[in-house]
């Protein structure tokens, strides 16, 4: 009986091994579950998952490109410099026009989610500013993302692919998805909108290969495409699972604490003070200070300290490269509103070669030398800014050590004063009301038994002063009159340097005793001579008057230019000049003024070969008041007219001829005498008197005179 027992056991113990045989066998092969290692889809797609979790990129998930083309002037918002920030981004789109359609589109569809506030102009164009959820779904750039960077393996196939050295190697190919894209990025307005391939891959990847090697307790990604995958290690210290274990849950409390004790630190307070600066050295067309050091001339004043000063030229004309030197006038001007800078008026008729009509000079005043930081900021301490609320923060993990965060932040003035300064600028009132930018990464530290959550960098974004120039405009600083003969010139005080040669006396001096009529006209008498002379066709242009402006570009621009070109052929030395109102303008009949001319400004010269002082050549200009100066008006030519363009006046040409043709013997005789004796003045002076005609038909009748046989 025994021996029967003995011989079922060991059947059964036979049978049991053959059983847990065939079940190794498999599931090595892979038939059944239940081994981690087991060649099955399953253990493939884990460890593919966890290769992809590994490598992959938080700081460059998929992103749907904007067009936001920085402006020509640099502008966004009113007052502000352009920038990818809630407060600095403005991006105008109009859908009408056939390029901008594109874009239009995907302006509209992302405003619609909430990433920009839309706001229609009554021309019809949009304007898009950027909301905080744009700012916080995009990576600092001109970019929303619509998906983030983890992704799963969907196994599509395996197979092994070698053994060697007691390992076998599979060849997996799958597909990485990613696991999170927004339901607006899965529609087909969106795949319209964004016709990218790039993006088209992202919503449907294409199957990549993998190699896996089999160990004891699973499968390890080694590489990629045929390409070997990096070992990823961390070499040293608390493992990044661990550390994450240890940090716990993220809360917007807990980031909020870290942010406010970063902001708290030395590092933290030199981000956190909001300054304001002085002008840069390209926001001036000059900057200048007495030396500090008489054994080091070359270590002048730092901004702030007294004896720098900022000159600022009213040129008739600015190169694109100077005009940033006009935003350093504007913030210079504020200061000197706020009692923070005094300025002075100085007479400059060019600067570096160009016409200039004065100059303007500032200067830093005590108060705002008293405030001014002595460190390495060199700026006027405004306000601190604080953490107003956590807009945007990633959880840590073991493949996201150091998780991103966006704050808003505002600003709290130190004290009244600092309220006056903060108040008079558009970029902090956009900052107050938009709020700056704060964002960075996070880390957790043991130190301690608890550890802390810390910033391990920060930035701070705030808009910048960056105010709009087309209508600024310096002052006009006329010139002191000139000495007359036998009369010494006063010896002036002592003073500040002003430039190199930039503030001396230009071209011949006119006779200004006949310019009563109208007072101030001289200087726009002495900016045209000085135009002329240098043949500068936009430094004359720049004499008009705004309003009159359109009479010198499209249809008009030809025959305005052919009128100066025909002014420029004359050199001109000594001139006087005459000026006084007008009834009617002139030539209604044939001429439309934007802007009605009130005066008549006239410049009697001497040209090239003329005997001194005859002034003999002569040029009329119509002119208005604009703010405080004296500006060129001219007309735009009414269909059907015959405008003038021979440089004299605007008269037709057959009505000259009559008048000329009607005059008696004696009166041309008489005209064309004064004529030959260089005394051209005196001939139209003298016909006029006869005729009663005005002084633009004296010209054109009496050089009709001299062409007559």
């Amino acid at each position: 009986m025994s021996k029967k027992l003995l011989v079922v056991a060991a059947v059964l113990v036979l049978l049991a091994a053959a059983g847990a045989g065939g079940w190794w066998l498999a599931a090595d092969r892979g038939w059944i579950a239940g081994k981690p290692n087991s060649p099955r889809a399953e253990n493939f797609k884990r460890a593919i998952d966890a290769h992809l979790a590994r490598t992959a990129n938080a700081n460059s998930p998929p992103c749907a490109p904007v067009s936001a083309e920085r402006a020509r002037d640099g502008m966004g918002p009113p007052g502000v410099r352009y920038d990818w920030s809630p407060a600095s981004f403005l991006h105008v789109v109009d859908p009408r026009q056939p390029g901008s359609q594109a874009q239009a589109q995907r302006y509209a569809l992302l405003a619609r989610h909430g990433y920009f506030a839309a706001t229609a102009a009554a021309d019809g164009s949009i304007a898009y500013t950027l909301s905080w959820k744009g700012m916080a779904a995009s990576p600092g750039q001109n970019c929303i993302r619509f998906a983030g960077s983890e992704r799963a393996a969907q196994v599509l196939s395996h197979a092994k692919k070698r053994s060697g050295n007691g390992v076998d190697v599979y060849e997996v190919v799958a597909r990485p998805v990613h696991t999170h894209i927004e339901p607006w990025a899965q529609t087909p307005e969106f795949r319209t909108v964004f016709n990218d391939a790039g993006l088209a891959r992202v919503l449907e990847p294409q199957p990549v290969a993998f190699e896996l090697a089999r160990g004891a307790g699973g499968f390890e990604v080694i590489a990629e495409q045929g390409r070997a995958v990096p070992d990823l290690n961390a070499s040293g210290g608390l493992r990044p699972a661990v550390l994450a274990r240890l940090a716990g849950g993220l809360t917007a409390e807990r980031v909020r604490a870290a942010l406010e004790a970063w902001a708290a630190s030395p590092h933290g307070v030199s981000q956190t003070r909001l300054c304001l600066r002085l002008p840069e050295m390209h926001q001036a067309d000059e900057v200048g200070a007495p030396p500090l050091d008489p054994l080091n001339p070359a270590r002048g004043a730092a901004p702030g300290e007294e004896g720098l000063v900022y000159t600022y030229y009213n040129l008739l004309t600015r190169a694109p490269q100077q005009q940033e030197a006009l935003r350093g006038y504007v913030l210079m001007k504020t200061l000197e509103e706020l009692g923070l800078a005094s300025s002075s008026s100085l007479p400059a008729a060019e600067f570096r070669g160009q016409p200039a009509a004065g100059a303007v000079r500032f200067a830093p005043g005590q108060a705002f030398r008293e405030q001014y930081a002595k460190t390495r900021e060199r700026c006027l301490p405004i306000a601190n800014l604080y953490v107003e609320e956590v807009v945007h923060f990633e959880a840590i993990g073991e493949f996201r050590p150091a998780p991103s965060f966006l704050a808003r932040m505002k600003a709290k003035p130190y004290d009244e004063a600092t309220a006056r300064v903060y108040a008079a600028f558009p970029h902090f009132a956009r900052l107050q009301e938009t709020g700056a930018v704060l964002r960075g990464t996070l880390q957790f530290r043991m130190e301690g038994e608890q550890g802390t959550l810390q910033v391990a960098n920060g930035n701070v974004l705030v808009p910048v002063f960056h105010p709009d120039i087309t209508e600024v405009r310096l002052p006009a600083v006329e010139a002191p009159p000139p000495v007359p003969a036998g009369r010494a010139a006063k010896p002036a005080a002592a003073g500040p340097p002003s430039g190199p040669a930039a503030l001396r006396a230009a071209g011949p001096a006119p006779s200004l005793e006949a310019t009563a009529g109208a007072p101030g006209s001289e200087l726009l008498g002495r900016l045209v001579v000085s135009a002329n002379n240098a043949r500068a066709m936009e430094a004359r242009r720049a004499l008009l008057h705004p309003g009159a402006m359109q009479c010198a570009v499209g249809e008009g621009a030809n025959r305005y230019q052919v009128e100066l070109q025909k002014q420029f052929r004359q050199r001109i030395g000594d001139y006087r000049l005459a000026a006084g109102p007008i009834g009617e303008p002139p030539w209604r009949d044939r001429y439309d003024y934007p802007v009605t001319p009130t005066h008549r400004l006239q410049i009697l010269f001497d040209r090239a070969g003329d005997p001194p002082r005859t002034y003999a050549g002569s040029i009329e200009v119509l002119m208005a008041r604009h703010g405080e100066r004296w500006l060129e008006v001219i007309g735009c030519p009414k269909r059907g007219g015959v405008p003038r363009t021979d440089g004299g006046g605007y008269s037709s040409a057959q009505r000259v001829q009559a008048l000329a043709a009607g005059l008696p013997p004696s009166l041309r005789a008489e005209i064309v005498d004064l004529m030959r004796q260089g005394r051209r003045s005196d001939a139209i002076r003298r016909f006029q008197a006869a005729t009663g005609e005005d002084v633009l038909t004296g010209h054109d009748v009496v050089d009709q005179l001299m062409r007559s046989p």
